[in-house]
């Protein structure tokens, strides 16, 4: 392999990183953390809440009419005891739940 061979061979790699890094998609951070539950979450409650509310680090986002953020709460034995109803304010979501 003679010098002529890899100076050829240096611009068509540079050419080619070059094209790599401005072709690849940045990568998606969507997620984020939980700070705050009401009620807490491992917690004993002595009655039934009436709502579950959840507070994030980050905004909440709504993708237009889709349903982007939810959340379902089950009882013990695998009931879905949370309404459709979540509403986003902000950093939190809140749910009603059924009556137990």
């Amino acid at each position: 392999m003679g010098i002529k061979t890899i100076n050829h061979r240096i611009p068509a790699l540079l050419l080619a990183l070059f094209l790599l890094a401005f072709t690849q998609q940045p990568a998606a951070m969507a997620h984020t953390k939980l700070l705050i539950a009401n009620p807490d979450i491992a917690s004993q409650i002595d009655s039934w809440p009436i709502s579950v509310t959840l507070e994030f680090d980050e905004e909440l986002q709504n993708l237009g009419d889709e349903k982007a953020n939810f959340v379902v709460v089950n009882n013990a034995v695998g009931d879905q005891v949370s309404e459709t109803d979540e509403l986003i304010s902000g950093n939190t979501i809140t749910v009603t739940l059924s009556a137990n």
